[in-house]
Parts: C-alpha cells; sequence; structure tokens
C-alpha cells in the first residue's frame, strides 16, 4: 500500500479550513502552516505546497522553497483571491490557481 500525500497549505485559516474539509483525509495528509516560518519547516515533509497570496511572506517562502535543493523540486500550487495576475509579483509557482473550487478539482486528479 502506498502512503497517501502529504499536502501543505500555507496561508490564512480561512483558505486552510476550506482546503481541508474539501480534502478527503482518506486521500491525503492535509497539514497547515499559518506562517512563513511554519511553512519552511513542514515543507522538507510535502508532496505539494499550496501557498495563499494573501500570506505575508508569501514572495519570500516561494523564493526560499525554490532554492533550497530539498524542497525545490516539490510542486508548488499558488493561490490568489483577487481572480487577477499583479505583474509586479513574480513567485516560481509550478501552478497558479485564481479559484480554489479548481484548485481542489486538480488535486484530486
Amino acid at each position: 500500500m502506498t502512503s497517501k500525500p502529504t499536502i501543505l497549505v500555507a496561508g490564512d485559516r480561512n483558505i486552510r479550513d476550506i482546503l481541508a474539509k474539501r480534502l478527503p483525509s482518506r486521500v491525503c495528509n492535509i497539514v497547515d502552516a499559518g506562517t512563513f516560518v511554519a511553512a519552511l519547516s513542514e515543507a522538507t515533509d510535502a508532496s505539494i505546497v499550496i501557498v495563499d497570496g494573501q500570506m505575508p511572506g508569501y514572495q519570500e517562502l516561494c523564493g526560499h522553497l525554490r532554492g533550497d535543493p530539498v524542497t525545490a523540486d516539490i510542486p508548488l500550487l499558488f493561490l490568489t483571491h483577487n481572480g487577477k495576475e499583479n505583474p509586479g509579483v513574480r513567485v516560481e509557482a509550478t501552478v497558479p490557481f485564481r479559484d480554489p473550487a479548481k484548485l481542489e478539482l486538480a488535486l484530486r486528479k
């Protein structure tokens, strides 16, 4: 039996709660981190990292995850809330998402 993937959700409480409720625990382990420091400490064990664009320090978090050889290859999904891309913001995400429902569908695949 293969182990369940661990999904790290780094962001505000609302997004963490929504994703924890929608992603079945029988399919994956959800680890939540509300701060930059908590996310960095949990990232090494993650199969996927979801970063909330409203979390303070999200740009630095993405930079650290991509710059660390241990976490550089972990898929990084970036969630924006306003439905727009900010041209002044550069994150090294594998996939950006603007809609939590689309993110949920992608994770289920």
